[in-house]
């Protein structure tokens, strides 16, 4: 497998940048960090083209020759700049195979060099990692360290790097780290109090990236859960909390399985929630730390969510609102909601029992609650409806914690705040969990 040199389209320096830069930190953190060795062969450009797998393209690679023959004045003069002087070792690796890159762009055009990578693991390279990465922490937790190394020897990552700039295994394993032009070292900063700064915060922004990466490059993206070390740390970051160390980074999973453990359910009524809320979404991670706290909110174990299906007699219309629906469902099922799917095959969800009118996607919730009772200490129910109000109550006698949420006065059943006084609460107390959502005219 092979690593070709990242070339920058308007710095011809940028291989020998690479190169140089590669040694240089394979020489300061050694073989037990993700910096492979830097062992360049000269191969064929139709093998490299059948096995490169990061870097730079091959027509950019093999095209800037020209613009780095031109520059060779300018590298001879920063190999004799006093900066490099304590880097020597991995300066003159690095200017010989650049010599060597050189001699083969003006002879042999078929031929260049690029890093051979060890052949031992099983390299994923079409992203099959990606479906395990949240449920299991040693990858992270390797980031972290490399993030703590480079600091510890004085050199800082740009902002510009993403998961994507590290080679993992189909297990889920971090095994390298491949994009050297991205690590610089701040000359000026002899205590590394900059470079510290530097790297806690892009590290942040890494983290703050992993649910793009995630949804963008799984398979078969699940919700994740609230336990999983990485959603832990997301929160927290995400939620505003800063780390002075990267210690501070390696946080203790919260283990759901230990007895004396709060858990936490969260029911929602999806109708009676978001027809109040109109153009606004909830974002329920900020919501849930906001009611609950940051540290008890990652005690959530179980979200439901119901959703009902309408049938019409003009069919396009029935295929619309089941599209919509649809949408939304994957929309719940990203935050973490299990969606309880509810039909009847008409077009509203009111059943008759008893001479008393039901809505059957609440029956189905008042269901879920009473099966999953003994299972939670804490339920968080978002409803505005008094049909809740007998299970609610049933959860009270029980010795369960009973919190409502509801959107506004007028969407919210009086008996049902006054049964629950000191636990209901309106939406609108939790304004910066709810996101106003644009939608055209016409």
């Amino acid at each position: 497998m092979y690593l070709l040199p990242h070339v920058k389209s308007h710095s011809p320096h940028s291989i020998y940048d690479f190169i140089y830069m590669h040694h240089l930190l394979y020489q300061a953190l050694g073989q037990t960090s993700l910096i492979p060795r830097p062992t360049y062969e000269k191969k064929l450009l139709s093998v490299v083209e059948n096995g490169a797998i990061a870097g730079g393209s091959l027509e950019d690679y093999v095209s800037k020759s020209d613009e780095i023959i031109q520059s060779m004045g300018d590298i001879e003069d920063l190999r004799k700049d006093t900066h490099c002087k304590p880097y020597a070792q991995a300066l003159h690796a690095a200017y010989e195979l650049f010599e060597g890159f050189l001699e083969t762009a003006l002879v042999e055009e078929d031929e260049l060099y690029v890093c051979v990578l060890p052949t031992e693991h099983r390299y994923s390279l079409q992203n099959r990692h990606v479906n395990i990465l949240p449920n299991q922490k040693a990858w992270l937790q390797a980031i972290i360290s490399f993030f703590e190394e480079l600091t510890e020897s004085g050199y800082c990552m740009k902002e510009e790097v993403t998961f994507s700039d590290f080679l993992f295994s189909e297990e889920g394993e971090v095994l390298y780290f491949l994009s050297y032009h991205l690590i610089y070292k701040d000359l000026i900063d002899p205590v590394n109090t900059r470079t510290l700064e530097n790297n806690l915060r892009v590290l942040k922004q890494l983290v703050l990236q992993f649910y793009d990466y995630y949804y963008f490059h799984s398979t078969r993206a699940e919700p994740v859960r609230h336990d999983a070390y990485i959603e832990i740390l997301h929160n927290k970051l995400k939620h505003g909390l800063k780390f002075s160390t990267f210690q501070q980074f390696l946080i203790e999973e919260y283990d759901s399985n230990t007895s004396d453990a709060e858990t936490i359910a969260v029911f929602f009524d999806t109708a009676n929630i978001l027809t109040g809320l109109r153009n606004f979404s909830i974002e329920f991670h900020q919501l849930f730390s906001q009611l609950f706290g940051l540290e008890r909110s990652k005690n959530i174990t179980e979200q439901y969510a119901t959703l009902f299906y309408p049938v019409y007699e003009d069919e396009s219309k029935t295929r619309k609102e089941f599209m919509k629906r649809q949408e939304l469902k994957a929309t719940l099922e990203k935050q973490g909601f299990t969606v309880i799917e509810v039909k009847n095959d008409q077009a509203r969800a009111k059943k008759v029992v008893d001479g008393a009118a039901y809505d059957i996607d609440d029956q189905a919730l008042i269901t879920k609650i009473k099966q999953r009772m003994s299972k939670f200490h804490t339920i968080c129910l978002f409803t505005g409806d008094q049909h809740f109000i007998d299970v609610i109550e049933e959860c009270k006698r029980h010795g369960k914690e009973v919190k409502v949420i509801s959107v506004h006065p007028e969407d919210t059943s009086q008996a049902l705040i006054d049964k629950n006084k000191d636990d209901h609460y309106f939406i609108t107390e939790f304004w910066s969990s709810l996101q106003f959502n644009w939608k055209e005219e016409g």
